[in-house]
């Protein structure tokens, strides 16, 4: 019985520790509260237009960034279809997009005209996002606004 209540604990204190998690290696881990959604920039849809991807402003923590998210435009249609292979498809490509940005967002792998990972949220599909941050130049300069963050962003995706 002592065994079990001590199994019950170490498992709470584990999921309250993951719960108040905020790194996630070198990542901030990051809840949907801690994003605040402002204006569009940029929004690229898969080949089918089952799914797309949208940027917004963001401010998170304290900072201007931006953020990425995924909208489905029709319910998924079940495995098999071709909305079904048009969402998995761009969703991978998205994927290995993270996977690139979290290679090169490092200090010394980084460059100040390409955009890097600045945290994430590892919830479903659905409801995931990512957030981003500008080089070395700030993303909001009021000379160019939307559009230089809108064009480092197209560097990595093409």
């Amino acid at each position: 019985m002592a065994q079990i209540d001590t199994n019950l604990r170490v498992r709470r204190a584990t999921q309250l520790v993951q719960e108040n998690a905020q790194y996630d290696g070198q990542f901030r881990l990051l809840r949907h509260c801690d994003v605040s959604k402002g204006e569009l920039f940029l929004e690229e849809a898969s080949d089918g237009g089952t799914l797309a991807v949208r940027y917004h402003r963001a401010d998170v923590d304290g900072r201007i960034l931006a953020v990425r998210y995924y909208v489905y435009h029709h319910e998924e249609s079940s495995a098999g279809t071709d909305a079904a292979r048009d969402v998995e498809g761009f969703v991978e490509r998205i994927t290995s997009h993270d996977r690139l940005l979290a290679e090169i967002s490092s200090i010394q792998k980084s460059h100040k005209n390409v955009v890097r990972l600045y945290g994430w949220n590892t919830n479903s599909t659905r409801e995931q996002f990512v957030v981003l941050k500008s080089g070395f130049k700030s993303a909001w300069m009021a000379d160019e606004g939307p559009k230089c963050i809108a064009n480092s962003l197209k560097l990595m995706v093409r």
